[in-house]
């Protein structure tokens, strides 16, 4: 009977053990589920590209100036309207037509220009005056094997690796 006794007095030992371990790591898990903490300040970011275009006619055609003002390189496309009878035609190196716009193939860098040239062409009886409009629109780089969702149309990728803070690797 004593070693019933004596082994009874062990397991109870052994579990008064276990649960004042367990007590303890308790309060050291619990404030890892619980404990937070706040930050505050902020970061300016830009992701959205800005770009200014400048229109300065030539005679009939239309020199157009696109600059970047971004904090990011930008892709840069333009679209021409014209009136009715009226023909348009882009005539610089590294632009090219797809659709109803014309895309410049390289990004711009923060702060460069790209200009491009109009060319007008009207009917020789035509008289009377006419419009021609240029629309710009431009996006931030194009990542290859990045989430690209459709970019509005955009087709063109970058062959660089860029981040956005403005810095090559």
């Amino acid at each position: 009977m004593t070693r019933n006794k004596l082994n009874r007095k062990k397991i109870l030992a052994a579990g008064a053990a276990m649960l004042l371990t367990a007590g303890l790591m308790a309060a050291p898990a619990m404030a890892f589920f619980i404990d937070t903490d706040i930050a505050s300040g902020t970061v300016p970011i830009s992701v959205k590209p800005t770009t200014e275009i400048t229109e300065e006619p030539d005679g009939l055609n239309k020199i157009v100036t696109v600059t970047n003002e971004s904090e990011i390189p930008v892709y840069v496309r333009l679209r021409v309207a014209a009136s009715d009878n009226i023909g348009t035609a882009i005539e610089s190196d590294g632009w090219s037509e797809s659709g109803d716009y014309y895309y410049y193939a390289e990004p711009v860098a923060v702060g460069a220009s790209v200009t491009v040239k109009i060319d007008v062409t009207a009917p020789e009886d035509y008289a009377g005056d006419f419009d021609i409009l240029v629309a710009n629109e431009s996006t931030g780089y194009l990542f290859e094997g990045a989430n690209t969702a459709d970019y509005e149309g955009w087709s063109l990728m970058a062959d660089t690796d860029y981040h956005y803070a403005g810095e090559a690797e």
